[in-house]
């Protein structure tokens, strides 16, 4: 995750909390339990940065204000690893590129993901420690909006790279 690079770059800086302490304190819930919204007071700056990336549709949705659509196309990252070879292909030709076969030069990492010289996933760098299912369940809520409005992005402009792939969720 985003918050687990950052523990990893930046220990002891401004992540020392666990990624529970850290969702635990950014994060709270209306009494009614509605989805989970930023504590703006208290909140480090870092943190809610952190938070904010992954908001992706309020950032494609600026991007589209200054770029034509048919400029970009969206890959995410589960059709990365699950398919790297084909996601590549797509890459070549949306870019107009000569194809060039990665396979040939892929090794699978200690992690069973495909990559290209030195792999850059060593499980070295960071605290692998997952949040809580009740700290995944928060997450995935608080962000379910900006899904949402990411999907419909997505379909109303066609910038899915693989259009035949469903959008993960």
């Amino acid at each position: 995750s985003a918050y687990q690079m950052c523990a990893g770059h930046i220990h002891g800086k401004w992540c020392q909390a666990s990624i529970d302490e850290a969702i635990g304190s950014a994060l709270t819930r209306s009494a009614s339990g509605s989805v989970p919204r930023l504590r703006r007071r208290h909140l480090s700056p870092q943190l809610k940065r952190l938070l904010t990336m992954g908001m992706y549709s309020a950032h494609l949705h600026r991007w589209l204000e200054h770029f034509d659509a048919a400029q970009m196309r969206i890959l995410w990252l589960e059709h990365f690893k699950s398919e790297p070879f084909e996601c590549m292909d797509a890459v070549q030709r949306f870019l107009g590129l000569p194809p060039h076969d990665y396979r040939a030069s892929a090794t699978r990492n200690e992690k069973g993901l495909w990559v290209i010289g030195k792999s850059k996933s060593s499980s070295e760098r960071w605290d692998k420690t997952p949040p809580s299912p009740e700290v995944n369940a928060t997450l995935h809520q608080f962000y379910a909006p900006w899904q949402r409005t990411l999907a419909e992005l997505l379909r109303a402009h066609n910038l899915s790279l693989l259009p035949a792939r469903p959008i993960p969720g």
